[in-house]
């Protein structure tokens, strides 16, 4: 009988420590996952600023461009223009669109 309590308390006590490993396990999981979200968050963030200092530099390289810095590309210079030239004339029509409608009310 004696072998038989031995080995009931030995699987007891290894029960006991495979509850406590898991629960050490599953505290450290909730701490990577809150890590991984603040670290998603930081790179959201810096691909955002990332994304704006693309624009930014791209708007100055035009910019340069139309100010004849010393690496003036025509072909940039007239393709940057043309964008330009139709997004103003995007916003024309809809303006006249807008004016037509207040006109018809």
């Amino acid at each position: 009988m004696s072998k038989a309590l031995d080995y009931v308390l030995q699987v007891e006590a290894e029960w006991t420590r495979a509850i406590e490993i898991r629960s050490r396990l599953q505290r450290e999981v909730q701490v990577l996952r809150e890590e991984n979200s603040r670290l998603k968050a930081g790179l959201e963030r810096r691909a955002a600023a990332h994304r704006a200092l693309m624009n930014k530099n791209k708007n100055l390289a035009t910019a340069n461009a139309l100010l004849g810095g010393e690496r003036a590309d025509n072909r940039e210079i007239k393709s940057r223009m043309n964008h330009l030239i139709r997004e103003v004339g995007v916003c024309i029509s809809q303006l006249k669109r807008a004016d037509e409608r207040r006109a018809e009310d």
